[in-house]
């Protein structure tokens, strides 16, 4: 893969990243796609990388590289183009990979949409010719969630909606056995009158916080 100084930001990442796969990864704004004429090879898979006049600087699929073609030399990709069929293994590589290419565009983007006849890239409107063979790449996402009528309402589960009473509570637990521990070293108190001091401060605990709802 050559990089030059118009070569896209995403595809040199892409080629940090993973250089072994970087070809068949999707840019954020994805490259148009088509079936180009090169000296005397037949026609072959390519991204656009850059449109200048009347020249468009392809990468191809297969070995990668990178070449300025004719407008006229540069064909939308179509349904037909993309079922074409041969005996050249490096063709079938190449058509294999883009077809791979394809697929990461639809998952990212939600639809590709080949032309439906074949016709030249057009140096003025290729933009446009980009957008509407990967529309979902340029629009907006709608909002998926409709706006909220009023607060917003979600279910709480027990143990979080008497997070903090559960927590005072094991806290007073912890004091009272502190207190009895106290108590019974000093042999001042029975245990039934432990289980009823427990008791009564429990119940006082208890009825104090209904008090504050």
């Amino acid at each position: 893969m050559d990089f030059g100084d118009e070569t896209c930001i995403d595809c040199c990442q892409n080629f940090i990243t993973d250089e072994e796969n970087c070809f068949v990864m999707v840019c954020t704004k994805p490259h148009l796609l088509v079936f180009a004429k090169f000296c005397k090879y037949p026609l072959w898979p390519a991204k656009v990388m850059k449109v200048e006049e009347n020249l468009v600087r392809v990468e191809f699929f297969g070995d990668h590289k990178e070449a300025d073609i004719p407008s006229e030399d540069c064909f939308l990709l179509t349904a037909k183009l993309l079922s074409k069929t041969t005996n050249n293994e490096s063709f079938k590589e190449a058509l294999e990979e883009l077809k791979i290419h394809i697929q990461k565009i639809k998952e990212r983007f939600g639809s590709f949409i080949p032309f439906e006849s074949k016709m030249t890239i057009s140096a003025d409107n290729w933009e446009n010719q980009l957008e509407q063979m990967i529309p979902g790449a340029f629009n907006k996402k709608p909002s998926t969630a409709p706006a909220a009528e009023g607060p917003i309402k979600r279910t709480v589960s027990v143990s979080e909606l008497f997070y903090e009473d559960i927590q005072e509570i094991k806290t007073n637990i912890n004091e009272i056995k502190s207190k009895l521990k106290h108590l019974k070293k000093q042999k001042t108190i029975s245990l039934p009158c432990i289980c009823v001091f427990a008791f009564v401060l429990l119940s006082i605990i208890f009825f104090n916080n209904i008090a504050h709802e």
